[in-house]
């Protein structure tokens, strides 16, 4: 299926209802962890992702968290940035990552861009120009 048709079909509603809450994609977020853990990062990469993407997109849409996700993973797989998530969200003045508080739809975000779909055709930059007052 075409990265445009898959993404019009209807996926990310699934994922999401009226509310912007989880629809119950997953039984459990422990699931998310076991299948992210299967791509071989660590439980502290995974966490720094989580951060990364919650901190950049606080607020905000599942769409803009998954295109967030993408352009980490995106990163990772070009051979101009690190191979490390870490060391790529830590670079200076690349991302912020801030945010201790993750929510569910912030985990399915990172696990929907490395399942179904690079949201951003291999985008490997972003301009924010928001941050919040106050970190949690």
């Amino acid at each position: 299926m075409e990265r445009e048709k898959l993404y019009s079909c209807g996926l990310t509603d699934y994922l999401l209802d009226k509310e912007s809450s989880i629809k119950n994609p997953l039984e459990k977020i422990e699931d998310i962890k076991k299948w992210l853990d299967k791509k071989n990062y660590t439980e502290e990469q995974i966490n720094m992702m989580w951060k990364c993407i919650e901190t950049e997109t606080y607020q905000c849409n599942f769409n803009s968290k998954v295109n967030v996700a993408c352009v980490i993973l995106n990163r990772i797989e070009s051979e101009h940035f690190p191979l490390d998530p870490i060391d790529i969200i830590t670079s200076p003045n690349q991302f912020a990552y801030g945010r201790n508080i993750i929510t569910e739809d912030t985990k399915l975000a990172l696990e929907y861009a490395f399942s179904i779909e690079d949201t951003t055709d291999g985008c490997i930059a972003f301009r924010s120009d928001c941050s919040p007052n106050e970190w949690n």
